[in-house]
């Protein structure tokens, strides 16, 4: 339904997100199998983003600005390559990746 505001799709072999829920606040999808953060149009109200134990490597300073009301994003137990690029885009956003 559109009006979900807490969504927990964890642990579904899921590769990709691409649903859009307007009003979602709240998205889990930790153990899945995603190689991206989802797109941020289709969740523009997204506050909380667990993408722990997927397949990430890195997002795109972009990626995550798209995200405009983003508080806390978890994103640990992926593998991500440490460009420059990324390490500081990491250090600018300390408050909300806090668990990168």
């Amino acid at each position: 339904p559109h009006t979900l505001e807490v969504l927990d799709v964890s642990g579904n072999n899921l590769k990709e997100f691409g649903l859009q829920l307007p009003l979602l606040k709240e998205l889990y999808l930790s153990r899945n199998q995603l190689k991206t953060l989802p797109g941020a149009a289709p969740i523009p109200n997204l506050v909380s983003l667990s993408v722990r134990r997927n397949k990430l490597n890195s997002f795109s300073k972009e990626e995550f600005e798209s995200f405009r009301r983003m508080k806390l994003l978890d994103a640990s137990d992926n593998n991500f390559i440490c460009s420059c690029e990324f390490l500081s885009f990491i250090h600018r956003e300390a408050g909300i990746a806090q668990v990168l």
